[in-house]
């Protein structure tokens, strides 16, 4: 099930080696592990950043347009009141007048 030595193989599908493993040889593979996998995940953490600043983009963005609608309504509204005040002023002064 698993090999009895370096030498022999693990699965398989891989490749009988003569030679034998040495700690350097394991340190010089774990080493490029490592590297290989620090690569990855730069890559990873630029596409990330990237993505992190189209979200925020986006999301100011609907924060504009949500405010400038917000300010349309209410000066829309700011002004539809104030018309219906001068109406209602109206009719009072003009209810005191007949009564």
């Amino acid at each position: 099930m698993y090999p009895n030595s370096l030498t022999e193989k693990a699965h398989p599908n891989m490749v009988e080696t003569k030679k034998n493993m040495t700690i350097d040889d394991l340190a010089v593979m774990t080493q490029n592990g490592f590297v290989s996998v620090e690569g990855k995940i730069m890559k990873l953490d630029e596409r990330v950043t990237k993505l992190d600043e189209k979200v925020d983009r986006g999301f100011f963005e609907v924060n504009q347009r949500l405010d400038k609608i917000e300010k349309d309504i209410l000066q829309d509204y700011g002004n539809r009141i104030e018309v219906l005040e001068a109406s209602v002023r109206n009719l009072q002064s003009e209810f005191k007048k007949s009564g």
